[in-house]
């Protein structure tokens, strides 16, 4: 009966350690993706990022109708543009562009090419989406 209650408890201490490890590693494992990329990082790194999809919360600066730009900037205030003439052409891109708004977050999604000789980040925009649509139940 002695030796029963001595596994059965040393049993448990392992399980309860191995939980713990596992709860340690998750946790540093969100930490890592809590970590706010900002462009000056993407630049820094670009040989990693280099034809990648990256999905980054910007605030949106302003909307060109006239040339069909998008701009968004990040935490530090640093821009990027997005030419969306030939997005405008489909009806579904062309409907959310109508529920953008100054200043507003949102998760934008683009596919990096490169970084330009005045070290701006060369991207193509592929989707966007509000922040606050993701926080409504």
């Amino acid at each position: 009966m002695i030796k029963f209650n001595r596994v059965f408890i040393l049993i448990i201490v392992l399980i309860l350690s191995f939980q713990i490890f596992l709860f340690a590693e998750e946790n540093q494992l969100q930490k890592k993706q809590n970590e706010i990329l900002t462009f000056s990082q993407i630049v820094e790194y670009i040989q990693n990022y280099k034809n990648k999809e990256v999905i980054i919360v910007l605030r949106l600066k302003y909307v060109d109708n006239i040339f069909y730009r998008v701009v968004f900037y990040d935490e530090n205030n640093h821009d990027i543009e997005f030419d969306i003439s030939e997005k405008i052409k489909n009806i579904k891109f062309k409907n959310e562009m109508k529920n953008l708004h100054r200043g507003m977050k949102y998760k934008v999604k683009f596919n990096i090419r490169g970084v330009g000789n005045l070290n701006y980040i060369l991207a193509d925009l592929l989707s966007f989406e509000s922040i606050v649509l993701e926080k409504l139940p």
